[in-house]
């Protein structure tokens, strides 16, 4: 750290001219077909690296059972391999950017927490925007930060959406443009519906009677043979739906037109 000081003293002009630089690099990236990284894992690639230690010896630990490191004030220099390179498994666009509807609140007061500008639109906005439905949702078993995480499957779709007055957009030529898109990218590993800010669109409102509803099925099932051939295929591969009636009606349902049409859609809406 003392060393890190130093050098940014020496020349702090440079430091300042570097991070003005790397604003503009990633304002410009609004809009662009340039795929950014969100998530990634140690490549193969490596290279020889000694690691600075201290000597360690293992004493017997009379309540633990079991021998404990205590360091010495030796250096002990260790060759080893370091693996210091990444490589990308989850990319997405820029793009010119987003709309938040305002009833989502606490998302808006997130963004605006990171220091990311926002503008209230001031009147009602519609039209057909690239957004995602987000399909079996599966929350963790423990909490971590106090927060239960979710993970789901992600389906990009363009659907035609009504964007209320009052509500925030996010432009994407700013110097946060990759922190708004770590956080109102669905998929990103730390986005804000990962987080459990947005849970309610994972909830289901309206059901059905099975002797309401299982007429229908049938009709449907005889009107649409495609949808009849999903169905028995996906009774022969998975045992578990195949013996859950509830569930076999739930198929059908999500595939009619009554189900709510909210359901598990992804509110905010990318501005491409």
């Amino acid at each position: 750290m003392k060393r890190s000081i130093e050098i940014l003293l020496r020349d702090p002009k440079a430091l300042q001219a570097a991070v003005r630089e790397a604003d503009r690099a990633v304002a410009a990236l609004a809009g662009s077909a340039t795929a950014v990284h969100l998530d990634g894992k140690s490549s193969d690639e490596s290279k020889p690296f000694t690691f600075r230690a201290l000597k360690a010896v293992a004493r017997p630990s009379s309540l633990t059972g079991a021998p404990v490191l205590q360091y010495q004030k030796e250096i002990l220099d260790i060759p080893t391999t370091i693996y210091d390179r990444m490589t990308t498994t989850l990319a997405a666009t820029v793009p010119k950017g987003y709309y938040v509807p305002a009833e989502w609140t606490e998302v808006i007061e997130r963004l605006e927490l990171h220091g990311i500008k926002t503008e209230r639109t001031t009147k009602e906005i519609r039209g057909e925007f690239a957004t995602y439905r987000l399909k079996e949702p599966k929350w963790s078993t423990v909490p971590f930060e106090g927060r239960l995480a979710v993970d789901f499957k992600q389906v990009p779709v363009k659907e035609k959406r009504t964007i209320p007055a009052g509500s925030v957009y996010v432009p994407m030529n700013q110097r946060a443009a990759r922190v708004a898109l770590n956080l109102l990218e669905p998929a990103a590993p730390d986005s804000l519906v990962r987080w459990g800010f947005l849970n309610a669109i994972f909830e289901q409102k309206e059901y059905f009677s099975d002797y309401v509803f299982e007429p229908i099925a049938q009709e449907m099932a005889r009107l649409h043979p495609q949808l009849k051939a999903e169905f028995e295929a996906k009774l022969k591969a998975d045992a578990k739906f195949a013996t859950n009636p509830r569930a076999r009606l739930q198929w059908w349902h999500e595939r009619s037109p009554y189900l709510e049409p909210d359901k598990d859609a992804y509110p905010i809406v990318r501005v491409d």
